[in-house]
Parts: structure tokens; sequence; C-alpha cells
């Protein structure tokens, strides 16, 4: 990853976008890929780019742009704001968290507070903390102060910006799934440059945390035989996890391609052998539904799509501090672009 590569990641994740509000990390997402792709964005909110469109095969890479978050429900008297989450939250990570609320004049900084431990009863000391019985400060003196700034269904999202870690690792919120939208960036990037004769579509989808929602229309619509989906998943390298419940899964051993229903097992194959080809490590997973990711939405369009799933391997998932290594993060865009430049025409997809 060399600077320009390391300065749009970080313009990625610091960029605030819980799922329904993504427009401006997707713009961030647009200007990257549009100096060699067209680009349109769908009624939903996800970018398409693409690439020699009347070339053959048809193959979609996509990630879901959206992070979990926050929305403003009620402002009471003295101007703190009560929240729905966006997505899924172990309450338990969140007071003290620094947010940002895209208010209607402009982003609006705020902490996520609760009751301190101090003023707790033993009781509660032990019981796992409940979202109602949190707010967002923003400063605000009273109602009106915070209204002027923010209103009911405003969102947001953690702001804890990217911090490095040892050996090459970093650390960040919202890396699920800015990471994922990253990498089919610079896959773009890196194959226009070799003149692929495949079409290439990728999508940087929306409202994945809500319910998968924003790729199956794109998929829908590039209407590709071929695809695969770029997403996060957790790890089993750190103390607490099993790796006979999780597999062993570690940051820094590779990109994770997995195994199971929604998985083409040709488009599999070929996965590995970009792999080898590309000469990066990889790692492999099972999952026996292929629910929980996009790729799940996309294999069901239409008459049926050939997928594949390459994940980022990610400790603390829907943290402030997600980890993960760089050296994953370049190996996967290496294998998705060998993958792309050695499809055949025409693709045997027959599992």
């Amino acid at each position: 990853m060399n600077d320009d590569q390391r300065s749009f990641l970080v313009s990625l994740v610091r960029a605030t976008g819980p799922s329904g509000y993504e427009s401006g990390a997707q713009e961030i997402w647009r200007n990257r890929v549009s100096s060699v792709a067209d680009v349109h964005t769908d009624s939903l909110g996800s970018a398409i780019a693409s690439l020699n469109p009347g070339g053959s095969p048809r193959v979609m890479l996509e990630a879901h742009i959206d992070e979990i978050g926050f929305q403003v429900k009620y402002i009471d008297d003295n101007g703190f704001l009560y929240f729905n989450t966006i997505g899924g939250f172990d309450p338990a990570t969140l007071a003290g968290n620094r947010v940002r609320i895209l208010g209607h004049n402009g982003p609006v900084n705020g902490v996520i507070g609760r009751k301190p431990a101090h003023l707790l009863a033993e009781e509660d000391r032990k019981a796992n903390p409940k979202i109602k019985d949190m707010w967002i400060d923003i400063g605000a003196r009273n109602a009106e102060e915070a209204r002027n700034a923010v209103s009911i269904g405003d969102a947001g999202g953690r702001v804890h910006d990217v911090t490095d870690l040892l050996g090459n690792f970093l650390a960040s919120n919202s890396f699920d799934d800015r990471v994922g939208s990253y990498v089919i960036a610079e896959v773009l990037l890196s194959i226009a440059r070799e003149n692929p004769s495949a079409a290439v579509f990728a999508a940087s989808a929306v409202q994945e945390e809500i319910g998968l929602r924003g790729a199956g229309p794109a998929a829908y619509s590039i209407d590709a035989p071929i695809g695969v989906a770029v997403d996060v998943t957790y790890t089993s390298d750190h103390p607490e996890t099993r790796k006979t419940e999780v597999g062993d899964i570690r940051c820094g051993a590779g990109p994770v391609l997995t195994r199971g229903a929604a998985t083409n097992p040709r488009i599999f194959e070929r996965l590995v052998q970009a792999a080898e080809a590309a000469g990066v490590p990889y790692q492999v997973e099972g999952n026996p539904t292929g629910r929980g990711t996009d790729q799940y939405a996309m294999y069901v369009v239409r008459s049926g799509m050939a997928t594949g799933l390459v994940s980022i391997p990610t400790r603390y998932l829907h943290t402030a501090s997600e980890v993960l290594s760089q050296d994953d993060v370049d190996a996967a865009v290496a294998l998705l672009a060998r993958f792309v430049l050695d499809l055949p025409e025409p693709p045997d997809v027959t599992p």
C-alpha cells in the first residue's frame, strides 16, 4: 500500500456513512474510480463503476460501504440526544465512544454518555448496559441549542480515526466494510492498466448492515454471470476465541476465501489459482448456509450468479477499534486483480 492508497483508505474510514446515509463515503469512492471507469448511482445510493462494459465475460466485484451507526430519535430539554442503533451493536462497547452526527447544518461531534460507574448500583454494575440508558452529548446547553444543530432522523457513526499498530497492523472504526470498498476500487484501478478482456463492474453497495439491501438490486442491474463480494470476517487469533468454533483464521495470514452453499466451486477454484498465481497467501473458512454477507444477496439474483467471497480477517468487529493487517488488504487486491484478468471466455461455472 503506497501513500496514495493509504490516503484513500483513511479518507474512506474517516467518512461518516451509516446504512441509509452513505452519500459522503460514496462521493469519495466515486472520485477514486472515475478516472478509469464510468460511474452511476442507483436510487438506493449504490455506486456502480463499469470498465470495458462491452467485454466478456461480465464480472461483478462488490463491497458494502455502509457502517453501523446511530439515528437521533429524541432530544430532551437539556439537549441530550437519545438514539436508535443502525445495525448490530454490543452495548458494552459504546459508552465513551466519540461520534459524528450528520446534522442539517453540517457534521456535529458528540460523545455517547452513560451514568458513571461510581453512581451505578451494585446490581447495575454487574448487568449488561442497555441502549435505552445511553445518550449522545453534543455539548448543547438546552433543547433549542441542540435542535439548531441536529434534527430527529439525523444519523451518524463512530469517529476514532486510523491508528498504526505494530506489525503493519491498523486499528479504526468502520473497516467493516470500508476496507472492502477500498479493495474493489484498487482492483479496478489496477486492472484498468492491463486492458482486461472482461467487462468489469465494481459495485459499492449500501445498506448491508440492515439486511443486505443494496447488493441485490445492483447485481440485478449489472446482470453478470460471475460475482465476487469483498467483506471482513472474524478471526480466532486473539484470547477467548476457539478455533474449534471459528476455524483457524488469523490477521496477517492472507485474505480469506469462503466455501459453502453460496460459493460456486468453480469460482472458489479460480480464486485459489489466482492467489497462487499472484504469489499471495490465503486462508479458507466454511459457511454452510452462505448467509451473513452481500454474497448471499448476489448469488440468488435473476437465474443465479456464480459467486465467491473474499474477506479481510479483522479482529474486534463492530467495535470502535477494528484491527486488520495492511498485508492482507494488499494481498486481496493482488488476488482479485489476477482473478479478473485470468477469467476465460466462456468461463465454466457449472458446479
